[in-house]
């Protein structure tokens, strides 16, 4: 389905059935990224809590997967080729939506960048370096003091917690925005709908029109990764 194509089901769908107000995120994407191009999140100056919150950020805008599914990525097994990082989850985790006629889920991935101070994995290396030592069961977000797995609630509290940090003026902020924002970002960068569907691992498009789409407005920072797009 093309770009065009899938506007124009958009538009009908809306037309035919249109949804409920959908909650749009209220927060700045491009405060939050100024921010954490700060030389205060980049090592050695950044404490660990701060790295946990960039890398933790970027990752999930990157991706633009769920917390449940960030919060069971783990460090054995992570590769980074041709450009591409690729963090592994744990054997027996299910994706939601995972089911006898949705079986695969696309692997965790998104480009590097190294170039920029808002490369993600830059940021995602820095955190796990800075971790290496600490019991962190071999999960790779983990609480920057107590080093304890952050299950799925957890993650979450922590992403709410970098929007409200580099953007104190957001109102009602969710972890689950930065997921809109990333695929919504993917789309606005002309990505093919079928690899944004794949990626969010949806049973239809109407999900994702009705739930996540949204316009991001136009980003005046460059170099960075949002919903597996680079720009």
């Amino acid at each position: 389905m093309s770009h065009r194509s899938f506007s124009l089901l958009a538009k009908s769908q809306f037309l035919r059935r249109p949804p409920p107000a959908k909650k749009v995120p209220t927060w700045s994407i491009d405060t939050a990224l100024v921010t954490f191009s700060r030389p205060e999140f980049n090592p050695p100056e950044a404490s660990t809590e701060k790295l946990l919150l960039k890398a933790l950020f970027l990752t999930a805008l990157a991706t633009a997967n769920r917390a449940s599914e960030l919060a069971s990525t783990i460090r054995e097994g992570i590769t980074v080729t041709n450009g591409q990082a690729t963090l592994p989850v744990q054997r027996s985790f299910l994706f939601k939506n995972q089911n006898i006629n949705h079986q695969s889920a696309p692997a965790i991935t998104f480009p590097v960048l190294h170039t920029t101070p808002l490369c993600p994995w830059n940021a995602l290396d820095a955190f796990l370096k800075r971790t290496a030592v600490e019991a962190h069961q071999g999960f790779i977000f983990v609480h920057p003091t107590s080093f304890k797995p952050l299950k799925s609630g957890r993650l979450s509290y922590w992403l709410v917690k970098a929007i409200k940090t580099t953007d104190t003026s957001a109102t009602s902020p969710a972890g689950h925005d930065v997921r809109k924002f990333g695929h919504s970002i993917a789309f606005a960068r002309q990505e093919d709908p079928a690899t944004i569907m794949k990626n969010g691992f949806w049973h239809s498009p109407n999900v994702f029109v009705n739930k996540y789409l949204f316009s991001p407005g136009n980003t005046r920072v460059r170099n960075f990764v949002a919903g597996r797009t680079a720009l």
